[in-house]
């Protein structure tokens, strides 16, 4: 190993996460140029709840390196700074490197997905490849990828990077299509009115308890609503729920328009695809060096306070 290879591998070694304790907390009113843009922390008018815990709790669940999952493996071992027009995602990379292959398809499913909506990447600042399993009582199998959607971030795991067929719809790549689905589940964040009217004219609500769906692996959680026609849905990981069936049919959209029922085709050409528009011009470069992300200090908050109003009935 030469000096150079050696300095770097020593630099990356002393990669060390921001933690919750290391950020300074500031309170702000109207007054302040940042109200605006300050955290927003809301409890009741009479409450004695420590209002910094709140706020750290909050950036915990809204930052993927303040939490104690990441920061147990310790630096990630690969970043990938990904241009999309003029936003950045940043990939962190916790298990082996990344093929050729790997990037081709990123690169390819992140340019088909600006042309479903260029607001859907903006609303992704990180893909998080995990290096351990978990499973998904959804599927009663692994998780492939996840929507971390408080983060700002979607999850690969394991089984999701693999290249191979998807298996659940013919004629995709599993990466490919992992990528596509996890990021259209964002759809809800720049387009809920899609959301409703799939749900509306593919889905039934279930209101009596007892003919819920369980969920596999799960007495417990049951599901809410029922696919009114379940031939319709490209695969059987689409029944699970309408946000699934989004997903699953626009990897189809894009991938393998065949097979996908045509009502939903023609739905989603119609409400996401209706205008011939370019694709984002998608960079992507490998760092030699890999830098953690930082929220900084102070971090400004504003306090909401609100009252309980009950009705009597």
């Amino acid at each position: 190993m030469n000096t150079e290879n050696f300095e770097n591998r020593q630099e990356q070694d002393n990669l060390k996460y921001e933690s919750l304790e290391d950020i300074e907390l500031q309170e702000v009113k109207e007054d302040d140029p940042d109200f605006g843009s300050a955290l927003e922390i809301n409890v009741p008018e009479d409450s004695k709840t420590d209002i910094e815990a709140e706020v750290r709790n909050k950036l915990k669940t809204e930052n993927w390196w303040l939490q104690e999952e990441w920061q147990e493996k310790g630096a990630p071992g690969e970043q990938i700074d990904i241009q999309t027009g003029k936003h950045k995602i940043i990939l962190y990379n916790f298990g082996e490197p990344l093929q050729e292959q790997h990037l081709e398809e990123l690169k390819r499913a992140l340019e088909d997905i600006s042309k479903v909506s260029n607001k859907l990447l903006t609303t992704i600042k990180y893909i998080l490849i995990n290096n351990v399993s978990k499973f998904n009582p959804q599927s009663g199998e692994n998780f492939r990828g996840y929507s971390e959607g408080e983060m700002s971030a979607i999850q690969v795991y394991p089984e999701g990077r693999e290249l191979m067929p998807y298996g659940r719809i013919e004629g995709v790549s599993n990466f490919d299509a992992i990528i596509i689905h996890e990021c259209s589940h964002n759809i809800r964040k720049i387009d809920l009115d899609f959301v409703n009217k799939w749900r509306e004219n593919f889905w039934v609500f279930i209101e009596d308890f007892d003919k819920k769906r369980k969920m596999s692996g799960s007495d417990e959680y049951r599901l809410d609503y029922d696919p009114i026609n379940p031939d319709r849905c490209v695969s059987e990981y689409a029944k699970s729920s309408p946000d699934e069936d989004i997903c699953e049919s626009i990897v189809a959209a894009l991938r393998a328009p065949a097979v996908l029922d045509p009502k939903k085709l023609q739905f989603i050409k119609s409400g996401l695809l209706k205008e011939e528009k370019p694709s984002e011009k998608i960079v992507l470069q490998k760092r030699d060096k890999i830098e953690l992300p930082k929220k900084g200090s102070p971090v400004k908050y504003k306090v909401k306070k609100f009252q309980f109003k009950w009705e009597e009935k």
